[in-house]
């Protein structure tokens, strides 16, 4: 029976997300329970690669759990991408004696952890994204907290919306996936919710609006993934014909030269307001 106390070292990569300090503490915490080496790694990959780490004990992970980001820091590594940069990161495992790794982080991370594994280190993988769009995972460490963000500003923005009896969207983030849009978007009540994976239109959205203004609202809330597209075509002529100069249009212009094939959630706005406007109503 091999006696030699193992060392794994634990990270974290990609973009931040709530809740990485509690995993990391979470692992910590039970690898030396189990009488486990730990070593921290800096920065994710780039730390792996550039050697910056720290030997983690119980006082490492002391009072974190309420803190955002991760103690750990974060980075993205470009290098880890090419098999080039994956054999650099098994030989550092290798010389300084790291037998396995916990990794936490979104899909980057993941494919890095399994080309490590391809590789011969042993990786485990913490889904740790508020974009909640890891396959297999029921919620990522961060999804919750990122709707309950979302809801409490909104909640904020409802008030400015019924104030002034206008319509709000509110692009949220995501990335491709729309879980947080759609989760929040039940949560806050909003009259639509647009996401990547589901099909919509224009007018449905203002047909929707109208029906709701029949009713005697008139006030809205439209969620709007960040990875959100729509068909440009059939809409161009009338942004074009729309001057960009019209003060309700703010900071946002249509004078692009070439209609492209599909547009972002502000070409969303600024149709549904032309739209809008048509019918002698205001939306913001």
């Amino acid at each position: 029976m091999d006696n030699r106390q193992k060392t794994i070292g634990v990270l974290t990569s990609g973009g931040d997300a709530p809740g990485m300090n509690a995993a990391v503490r979470a692992v910590v915490r039970s690898a030396l329970y189990k009488k486990m080496r730990v070593i921290g790694i800096r920065r994710g990959y780039s730390g792996l690669l550039a050697r910056d780490m720290v030997e983690m004990n119980l006082r490492s992970v002391c009072d974190i759990l309420h803190r955002g980001g991760t103690v750990l820091y974060t980075a993205r590594c470009p290098e880890f991408r090419d098999d080039a940069g994956v054999e650099r990161g098994r030989q550092v495992c290798e010389e300084i004696g790291i037998s396995g790794l916990v990794v936490i982080g979104g899909d980057g991370s993941f494919r890095g952890a399994r080309d490590l594994s391809l590789k011969g280190v042993p990786c485990i993988a913490l889904p740790g994204t508020i974009d909640n769009d890891i396959a297999s995972s029921d919620e990522t460490i961060g999804f919750a907290t990122a709707i309950n963000t979302v809801v409490d500003m909104v909640d904020k923005l409802r008030d400015t919306s019924q104030s002034h009896d206008r319509c709000s969207i509110v692009e949220v983030m995501g990335r491709h996936c729309g879980d947080i849009a759609l989760h929040a978007g039940i949560a806050c009540g909003a009259l639509a919710i647009l996401v990547p994976e589901m099909p919509f239109t224009i007018d449905g959205i203002i047909e929707k609006m109208q029906r709701t203004l029949n009713t005697g609202k008139k006030h809205f809330i439209i969620i709007v993934a960040e990875g959100t597209y729509i068909s440009w075509r059939g809409h161009w002529k009338s942004v074009q014909a729309w001057s960009p100069a019209r003060p309700f249009l703010g900071m946002y212009s249509a004078a692009a030269s070439q209609p492209p094939v599909s547009v972002s959630w502000r070409a969303i706005w600024v149709i549904v307001r032309l739209s809008f406007s048509n019918r002698g109503l205001e939306i913001v």
